[in-house]
């Protein structure tokens, strides 16, 4: 992640093997960084619970967390 040019990472793995915890820790990093990052998941409610997750986990910090599902797309979205 010391790499000035982007990169694409795929995490994968069984349940409890903590892919989320390694999601919130790389885009952590990437957004202390002055980037940006995004997590895609597979499912509407998973990607849910990653956006509660990330949102908890570091509402401390100055950071904008956002979801957008085929249910809520960007066009949807209200601004918070």
């Amino acid at each position: 992640m010391e790499s000035p040019s982007p990169m694409d990472r795929l995490v994968c793995g069984d349940v409890g093997f903590g892919k989320t915890e390694v999601a919130v820790r790389a885009a952590f990093k990437t957004v202390v960084d002055g980037k940006q990052a995004a997590v895609l998941v597979p499912t509407t409610i998973l990607a849910f619970q990653h956006w509660k997750t990330f949102s908890e986990r570091l509402k401390d910090f100055p950071a904008r967390w956002i979801t957008s599902t085929v249910s809520n797309p960007p066009r949807r979205r209200k601004k918070r």
